[in-house]
């Protein structure tokens, strides 16, 4: 790219220097300098040197883009459309749009000369957050578009505007355009928002809105849940850090890879990929980090186990942008440069609190095995639920087989208006048959083996748990590119380390320091990711409840 960057700039400046140099002859002659055209020199009109300016603005050239401005009359109208898109590339939004909304009424100018005016004050507009007023500029420069790639760039930068609007925002300004074109992408965009009835009301929205200019293709990504411009992100150079020399962790890792390939192909980002395997210890993961930096890495996803994750948090090593896939233990504080993703069941448990005080219980009981796993379930659920002025909390320890009559006398004697089990599958279903089956009860993704239609489950019958909406609704057209690749990995946990690592790709263009925290940013696989204030992103999951028929979720349960 650099040679024909270096080239445009010479040509432009050499055919300008040539005007400069025959004028100056000519005044050395003692004769006027003639503005027309000589028979052997045809000096660029203003509109063909406005276009050089705007080429070299394309390419990010600003000194190019002022030589072509030097040469146009400051009176003509492209004089004052390149300024003012030169006040743009510099962040002057302020002077773009004072000297672009004047031009609007200038008739005669070149269809490109036209789009640009109108694509600049969209930018403009957007800088300065006026969304409806870019929006309609967007759409005003569609009709002098040259080709279909430029209407596609052009609708994909509007689309991408209006999709990162909050609901509230977007019902705001609706109805505040008279054009139907912009009220169309408006009402594209809140049914786009609604996130639990999207389909339907994308359906709706193609029955209002048959002759809507938007492009068959972006409608596609749209109701599909992916982006359109597989130009549009440039990631660069990626080191992938999991613990494929591992015997414990080989499968998990295997599963991530898997889903961060699949989304890299169903995303499009430009990223070059490159696979660090590291062997799981804390010892030598600091080495691998390095060794990735060295090869000129740009982004680091990874390291997968919490060991690793906690080493290389503390090690002061951390220079590139990094997107842990685990969570260090505790309240570690993470360096500048470290975002943390990954399945810590802490969060889980957070989120069960959350779900048992929105349905109204005052006082619930915590079931917890004798595990480690346990027991920071039970921690983090218990101090959540204080969190949220939850009543009463009582912790119970799981008996063993032998005392489990006594157990549910114990839980007989004792009322409680919920039960949480901090466990896992196993003793889930063998403590089931000692609790009240009238007594709601709540569980993480922990006793659910993905096998929505599983004989072995029907001792959990009546548990509400939350889940990845990628386990819990498989069917769900969203996800279709991405099941084939996923269905060799089987049921249940290697689902969701498949589903991990497709979220780890999505949230790439969010690991640069971007993205805002405690903002949600996207619909992942499994569930709705935001970014708190300490760097770790959470996850809100989706809930289901096991029935005679199966696994149902929640909001299907009659």
């Amino acid at each position: 790219m650099a040679q024909p960057l270096l080239i445009q700039r010479l040509s432009t400046f050499l055919l300008l220097l040539s005007m400069l140099v025959s004028g100056a002859q000519a005044a050395n002659a003692g004769k006027p300098v003639s503005t027309a055209p000589s028979s052997g020199q045809m000096p660029k009109s203003p509109d063909q040197r406005y276009l050089v300016g705007r080429s070299c603005l394309r390419n990010d050239d600003t000194p190019c883009a002022q030589v072509a401005l030097a040469g146009i009359n400051p009176a003509s109208p492209y004089a004052k459309l390149l300024d003012a898109q030169l006040a743009a590339a510099r962040g002057d939004l302020d002077m773009a749009l004072r000297q672009l909304i004047p031009l609007q009424a200038e008739t005669g100018l070149l269809p490109q000369a036209v789009a640009s005016l109108h694509a600049t004050l969209a930018l403009a507009y957007a800088g300065q957050d006026n969304v409806l007023r870019a929006v309609e500029q967007r759409t005003q420069a569609e009709p002098f578009l040259d080709s279909p790639e430029e209407i596609k760039q052009n609708q994909t930068q509007l689309w991408t505007l209006l999709s990162s609007q909050t609901r509230d925002a977007l019902v705001e300004i609706r109805g505040q355009s008279p054009d139907p074109v912009v009220q169309g992408w408006l009402d594209l965009a809140i049914a786009y928002s609604s996130i639990d009835q999207r389909s339907h009301m994308l359906e709706q929205w193609r029955m209002a809105y048959p002759d809507h200019p938007i492009s068959e293709e972006l409608l596609l990504s749209i109701t599909t849940n992916q982006p359109i411009n597989t130009n549009s992100v440039n990631i660069g150079q990626v080191a992938l850090l999991l613990p494929l020399d591992a015997p414990e962790y080989a499968a998990a890792a295997q599963a991530v890879l898997a889903g961060f390939k699949t989304a890299h192909a169903v995303l499009g980002f430009q990223a070059n990929i490159q696979i660090y395997p590291t062997n799981g210890t804390a010892e030598s993961i600091v080495s691998v980090y390095q060794h990735a930096l060295l090869d000129g890495a740009q982004f680091v996803v990874g390291p997968l186990v919490r060991g690793e994750v906690a080493a290389l948090a503390t090690s002061g090593q951390i220079t590139l942008p990094t997107l842990a896939l685990n969570q260090p233990e505790g309240n570690t504080v993470l360096p500048e440069h470290l975002l943390a993703h990954g399945m810590a069941v802490e969060s889980e448990a957070r989120q069960v609190a959350q779900v048992t005080r929105h349905a109204g219980l005052q006082s619930i009981t915590v079931l917890s095995s004798n595990t480690a796993l346990a027991t920071r379930m039970a921690k983090a659920f218990g101090d959540e639920w204080r969190i949220l002025d939850g009543g009463s909390l009582r912790e119970v320890k799981l008996p063993d087989d032998a005392h489990l009559e006594e157990f549910k006398a114990q839980m007989n004697a004792q009322a409680t208006d919920g039960i949480f089990l901090a466990t896992d599958i196993i003793d889930a279903r063998r403590i089931r048959t000692a609790l009240d089956p009238a007594t709601p009860t709540y569980a993480t993704s922990h006793i659910y083996d993905g096998d929505a239609s599983g004989e072995q489950n029907q001792a959990l019958n009546a548990i509400h748990f939350i889940d990845m909406p990628w386990l819990l609704d498989p069917g769900n057209g969203e996800y279709a590119p991405y099941r084939r690749n996923a269905d060799e990995f089987g049921k249940g946990w290697p689902q969701r380390w498949f589903a991990l690592g497709a979220d780890a790709y999505k949230l790439l263009p969010f690991v640069s320091g971007k993205a805002e925290r405690g903002k949600q940013l996207l619909q992942g696989l499994s569930g709705k990711i935001s970014l708190g204030e300490d760097g770790r992103f959470t996850r809100e999951m989706e809930t289901g409840q096991f029935r005679t028929e199966g696994v149902v979720p929640e909001n299907q349960v009659p």
